[in-house]
């Protein structure tokens, strides 16, 4: 047996070629499927909890599945640099396919910095400055949104917090997410419950959003239709409105702004209400 000290002192160096980024599909969860031709090399210094990484590594034709958010990625194409566990991604590109994108392929680009320093510290920590470059997507999320999305800018910064609880389970808190984007064609649904935490950080939002042609709130299968909040009604609605900010933490997000609802049907109490435009209620 080898006694394990995450004080003592450890020095690692290697290569990486071929396909040898299928190994890290050995020490996480958080990717998996994991492959592509990979040409880098690092060092590891410095103790368990206080790693010190250097090295390159490029990654081409590379393939990973994200199982949180069940994104499939294909022809990756990535480029980075590591200084003092400091990571620069200078390019990081690839194509998103798969159930979640039907009808098309989403293709996306990335590129920031990772500070891995106190990343596996007790109370660990990752300062980030990620940038995802404007696209054009197709989102498909069952009783969450489904339709076109033009992310105009989206920048992910601050720490991400992990801390491990003497349960072994891992807390996790932040970053600050700031995007706009416009969605069109789109059906964004409210949730039919409350909603179940989630497994992944829980971020600061500042987002801001523009509603195009035939975006539609949907919601219903609801049990309280006395309470007043909006998801305890049963509604079919198209949207129109520019700039709604959308704050605070994911999990309680706090929007401001105006939207403008021409024509819909709520159903609350057994009936029917029909929303239509301001020309036809001319004839009433």
């Amino acid at each position: 047996m080898i006694p394990y000290s995450r004080t003592g002192r450890m020095t690692l160096k290697g290569t990486l070629t071929g396909h040898s980024i299928a190994l890290f599909n050995l020490f996480t969860s958080a990717v998996e499927e994991l492959d592509g031709i990979t040409d880098g090399e690092f060092s590891l210094t410095g103790t368990p909890e206080f790693p010190i990484l250097n090295g390159r590594m490029a990654i081409q034709e590379g393939t990973a599945h994200l199982p949180a958010a069940d994104i499939h990625l294909t022809h990756l194409n990535a480029n980075a640099t590591v200084v003092n566990s400091k990571v620069q991604i200078h390019q990081l590109n690839g194509e998103w396919l798969g159930v979640r994108t039907p009808p098309q392929t989403n293709r996306m680009a990335i590129s920031g910095s990772l500070d891995l320093t106190k990343a596996f510290a007790d109370i660990g920590s990752i300062p980030m400055n990620i940038v995802i470059q404007p696209g054009k997507f197709f989102l498909s999320y069952p009783g969450l949104i489904q339709g076109k999305v033009d992310l105009r800018d989206c920048a992910i910064q601050g720490v991400l917090s992990i801390r491990r609880l003497p349960s072994g389970k891992i807390q996790t808190e932040g970053p600050h997410i700031q995007a706009g984007i416009a969605l069109a064609e789109t059906s964004v649904f409210l949730p039919k419950a409350e909603r179940e935490k989630d497994k992944l950080a829980n971020p600061t939002l500042n987002i801001s959003v523009d509603f195009g042609q035939n975006v539609r709130l949907v919601g219903g299968d609801v049990t309280n239709l006395i309470a007043t909040d909006l998801t305890n009604l049963v509604l079919n609605m198209e949207v129109e409105g520019e700039n709604l900010r959308i704050t605070g933490p994911w999990s309680e997000p706090l929007m401001i702004g105006s939207l403008a609802l021409p024509k819909g049907s709520i159903h609350i109490l057994g009936r029917e209400f029909i929303i239509v435009p301001s020309a036809a209620q001319e004839s009433f």
